[in-house]
């Protein structure tokens, strides 16, 4: 059943009467005006979807009416009819924002035809209309939600910040004042207290490690890189020069291929860092098995790729996929000092470098480290966001 409201507006009132009678039968809910200026009346005071107006009127002509409809009701859809001689006038007509056009005399299925699909076109845009605004106002809610979010994780990140800061001291004077107690009293006490010192001695400097390694995952995330050119070879050098005793007392080979190595545009402190963290879990956790350490480079299109393999004890393919999550520590850990920031500090690093980080089992044992960084860093510093 049709509920449009339409108005009918012709200065003959067979016209009106014929019209109207055939639009009744179709259920739509019809009014008349018998000129120009009071269908504009009725606009005023009440609401319709759709306007048929002659265009040859006198005083307020179809054009005139047309105007006034779409600075009063841009909405309600027009059409217009009238003789084919005024072709020009509907052509403006068209111009001017009517919807579609009849020529007299009128076909009664033509015309019912005509304001079906005009009703249909105004109703669908009137959905999507109605559909954007919601879109747009759930588009508003989701920027307004964003940007609370966005204010929240600010002033987490400086509590956070104030928290890492204001335990770092109060953290080293603990262990400062615990390593003083040992270094007196550790003797004079009996070997159940020396036990308790020993404890407090160690939780102490876990404390001083973790403050440390809180402020450097938040640096990590937030201070812009210092990228230069810097050679690769140089690099893992120094790197093997900073292991070099442990190296050399457990008899671990030092494997690094190719043998020629580029220069490539990076953080060089960072890079160290992650080299560094590499090789100090391969020493960490290798166990008895460990062997030998192997640096490796090679590169694709769009990135250098650096990698530590081991092929001391291993992990699990599992165990890979989620040792870079904050604060992570894998059964292979236990009984192993740390605090699980390592490798997230690593990812966090690599990351501002547009690049991934991850970790491959080896065939029988053992464990692979890698980092890509991308080629195209650029400048003196570059911050991800």
């Amino acid at each position: 059943m049709h509920n449009n409201k339409i108005l009918i507006v012709d200065d003959k009132q067979q016209t009106l009467d014929s019209l109207a009678k055939e639009l009744i039968r179709e259920e739509y809910v019809v009014t008349c005006a018998i000129n120009g200026q009071e269908a504009i009346t009725r606009l005023r005071n009440n609401h319709y979807d759709l306007v048929i107006t002659n265009l040859m009127m006198p005083g307020v002509n179809g054009i005139g009416l047309l105007r006034e409809i779409k600075k009063t009701a841009p909405e309600t859809s027009v059409i217009i009819f009238t003789a084919y001689g005024d072709m020009n006038s509907v052509i403006d007509a068209l111009r001017l924002g009517a919807d579609d056009y009849l020529l007299k005399p009128c076909d009664i299925d033509e015309l019912l035809f005509r304001v079906s699909h005009c009703l249909e076109k105004r109703n669908l845009l009137q959905l999507l209309t109605e559909q954007n605004h919601s879109l747009k106002k759930e588009i508003a809610e989701r920027q307004r939600l964003e940007e609370e979010l966005r204010e929240h994780a600010e002033k987490i990140k400086l509590f956070s910040y104030s928290i890492a800061h204001d335990i770092k001291a109060p953290a080293i004077s603990l262990y400062g004042l615990a390593k003083l107690f040992v270094k007196k009293f550790d003797a004079l006490l009996p070997e159940k207290g020396h036990s308790y010192c020993t404890q407090f001695l160690h939780s102490s400097q876990q404390i001083v490690i973790l403050v440390d390694q809180i402020n450097s995952y938040m640096s990590a995330k937030e201070i812009p890189l210092n990228l230069e050119r810097i050679q690769l070879q140089q690099l893992i050098e120094l790197t093997r020069e900073e292991f070099a005793l442990q190296l050399d007392a457990r008899r671990i080979k030092w494997v690094v291929e190719p043998k020629e190595l580029p220069a490539i545009m990076a953080d060089k402190m960072a890079i160290l860092r992650v080299m560094r963290n590499y090789v100090d879990n391969a020493l960490k956790y290798g166990g008895e098995e460990l062997h030998a350490i192997a640096v490796n480079y090679k590169q694709t299109p769009k990135f250098h790729i650096l990698s530590v393999g081991n092929d001391g004890t291993g992990i699990t393919q599992h165990e890979c996929e989620t040792i870079f999550e904050l604060f992570r520590r894998e059964k292979s850990s236990q009984g192993i000092k740390g605090t699980g920031l390592g490798l997230a500090i690593v990812r966090e690093i690599i990351k501002q470098h547009k690049g991934e980080v991850w970790a491959e089992p080896g065939e029988k044992k053992g464990v692979t480290f890698y980092m890509s960084i991308a080629k195209n860093l650029q400048g003196k510093s570059y911050v991800t966001t």
